[in-house]
């Protein structure tokens, strides 16, 4: 049975990302497109968030949040970059069944008027363990 034709409109600066794909696997248009739409059906009908993603992707995505985040608040020290940044610690603790308590306590301690360069390398260190566990749950 032949393969039945339509056509379909799309941004012009969609194309050459089609092209490219096209010419670096040596797959029709149409079959990176289906590709993607599959991939992209596959993610939202998941009940977990990047559940099609590799582990090492996770890991490195929540490692990066986790950081940045980190950095944000060390720079910018409010309560509202702390509520910011205890959610990105509560994603890492539900979403990757990590515990990193002390992490938050060592970041409500920065809040303080008097914070100690031994306050600041407490908050570093509760980092560093935390991403340390993060890695653990890669390697088991």
């Amino acid at each position: 049975m032949a393969k039945e034709w339509t056509t379909i409109k799309i941004p012009k600066q969609v194309l050459p990302l089609v092209r490219e794909l096209r010419e670096r696997t040596g797959k029709a248009s149409w079959a990176i497109i289906l590709e993607a739409l599959s991939f992209y059906k596959s993610a939202l009908s998941s009940s977990k968030h990047f559940s099609t993603a590799s582990d090492l992707d996770k890991i490195s995505y929540y490692v990066m949040k986790l950081v940045t985040s980190a950095t944000y608040f060390k720079i910018q020290k409010s309560e509202e970059s702390l509520a910011k940044f205890r959610n990105v610690i509560e994603q890492v603790e539900k979403r990757l069944g990590i515990e990193c308590g002390e992490l938050r306590a060592s970041a409500e301690k920065l809040l303080q008027k008097k914070v100690t360069g031994k306050d600041i390398h407490t908050f570093n260190m509760s980092i560093k363990m935390c991403i340390i566990k993060l890695l653990e749950k890669l390697l088991a």
